[in-house]
């Protein structure tokens, strides 16, 4: 038996983006685990006809074939994926173009069932015209890889972007392998698509649909992610089966090792003497930087002295918030923005913070709530179930309204309620990734085994409520 961690569509080397730390973990510490248990893992990648390959990932690491390369053989590579991305989106918007105009086409026709008709000749026909597009993703993927069959024996963990792949690749994944599950870490898109583009919706939307109608196994990475499935399975008249497999708690430095010092990046804001706020994640609509740099402007005209620090690289629709920070008249002086920081310089920024604001409107778990309240950093966070699911009492909530936020930025100005969420903060555990991946590998070979589909925790943490304190992780199996 061997597990397949699939790969596709995701760039390894990004330090900062949650698909790629996820991924990692997974990689690092499902290696870990196979060579104790005996259970090759091997990372893969799958191109456009449903082909895999072994891309030999080592974990931490670049790809061992890209390293291998030539500065000729990297430009060649690098030169098709460019022109395969540039094809590939200028086909995506021309038939979505082209379906539209399909649809508006049969709408006119006098009687349903000469319209499905006509989408039933038109549709093939479309999709034909893609191919010549979305074959060039072949001939990018055959030249770092080994290209390695499938077989009844291998077992294919697709944890990030699988709902990329194109409908007849899926398809031809499950036929080969002997099963197939899949990581869901939030269907946002489907849920809240004024925050997303229409592409990306309509193609989570479609591969969620597949994912259910094929029967494989899933799992998402928390309880409300799971119930917000199950409401897309309901919308879709769908039955679902889901199991949990809660993201694990990666240390943002180790103070053991020289490499991981902070930088001078961080001094200023670090060393101010009235303190900041911290924001960490990616500038994205969701995320809820407006509201929070609308209450501390409010904060900072009545005199509040605190900085507000924002950390995170520039996701999508970022425009506009990118805009309103570098408008604000208190950008430089009171609001900072880093794009990029280093893991150590994210930790300093946590234990020094008076709080980390999290006010997104929606998450599939939330990354930087476990990595605060690991460091000590108190959490004022929009009252969302996942927050609630991940903290439990161990952080301030604020609801939707401008002036619950007031309020609980006032609230974490005081010390003695910082003290409070510290000490709150100070009886938070969370499992590692060393303790979670584990026994994801061994539900994955129990369901290759005997497939039957995944419901309840498979691995769940356990937050602290109020007042019960779990002096270690509490991790359940199924």
């Amino acid at each position: 038996m061997r597990i397949l961690i699939d790969c596709s569509h995701l760039d390894l080397r990004a330090q900062t983006a949650g698909f790629s730390r996820v991924v990692r973990n997974y990689l690092k510490h499902a290696h870990t685990w196979g060579e104790t248990a005996g259970v090759p893992v091997r990372a893969m990648r799958m191109n456009a006809h449903g082909m895999p390959y072994f891309d030999d990932i080592k974990p931490g690491s670049h790809s061992v074939h890209w390293v291998q390369m030539s500065w000729f053989h990297r430009a060649v590579v690098s030169s098709i994926y460019v022109c395969r991305q540039l094809c590939r989106e200028v086909a995506i918007y021309l038939g979505r173009l082209a379906e539209a105009a399909v649809d508006l086409g049969v709408a006119g026709l006098p009687r349903r069932r000469w319209r499905q008709a006509g989408k039933a000749v038109l549709g093939p026909i479309l999709a034909g015209l893609r191919l010549p597009f979305t074959a060039l993703d072949g001939a990018y993927v055959r030249l770092p890889g080994v290209s390695v069959g499938l077989n009844v024996d291998d077992a294919v963990f697709c944890p990030a972007h699988w709902y990329r792949h194109e409908p007849a690749v899926l398809k031809r994944l499950q036929a080969r392998a002997g099963s197939v599950v899949m990581l869901v870490h939030d269907v946002l898109p489907i849920t809240m698509p004024r925050h997303y583009t229409p592409e990306l919706s309509h193609t989570q939307l479609r591969a969620i649909r597949q994912m259910l109608e094929m029967g494989v196994g899933v799992l998402a990475i928390s309880e409300a992610t799971r119930m917000d499935l199950q409401q897309v399975a309901k919308r879709c008249q769908l039955e679902a089966h889901i199991g949990i497999a809660h993201n694990g708690l990666e240390p943002l430095c180790c103070d053991s090792d020289p490499t991981s010092k902070p930088s001078s990046s961080v001094q200023p804001f670090v060393n101010h003497p009235d303190g900041y706020l911290l924001m960490v994640g990616t500038i994205e609509p969701k995320k809820g930087h407006l509201d929070a740099i609308d209450a501390m402007e409010q904060l900072w005209a009545d005199g509040d002295p605190r900085w507000l620090v924002v950390i995170g690289r520039r996701g999508w629709m970022s425009q506009f918030i990118a805009s309103r920070m570098q408008g604000s008249p208190w950008w430089q002086r009171k609001l900072f923005w880093f794009p990029s920081l280093g893991d150590a310089d994210v930790a300093l920024a946590y234990r020094s913070a008076q709080a980390l604001v999290f006010a997104s409107e929606a998450e599939g778990f939330g990354l930087p709530l476990i990595e605060a309240a690991s460091l000590g950093c108190p959490v004022v966070a929009r009252d969302l179930p996942v927050c609630r699911e991940v903290l439990g009492d161990c952080a301030h909530y604020f609801d939707s309204t401008p002036q619950s936020l007031l309020k609980a930025l006032r609230r974490v100005a005081d010390p003695s309620e910082r003290a409070h969420l510290r000490e709150q903060m100070g009886h938070f555990t969370w499992p590692s990734w060393a303790e979670v991946v584990p026994c994801v590998m061994e539900g994955l070979m129990n369901y290759h085994r005997v497939p039957r589909p995944f419901d309840g925790p498979l691995v769940m943490g356990t937050p602290p409520a109020a007042g019960q304190f779990f002096p270690r992780s509490t991790l359940q199996k199924t």
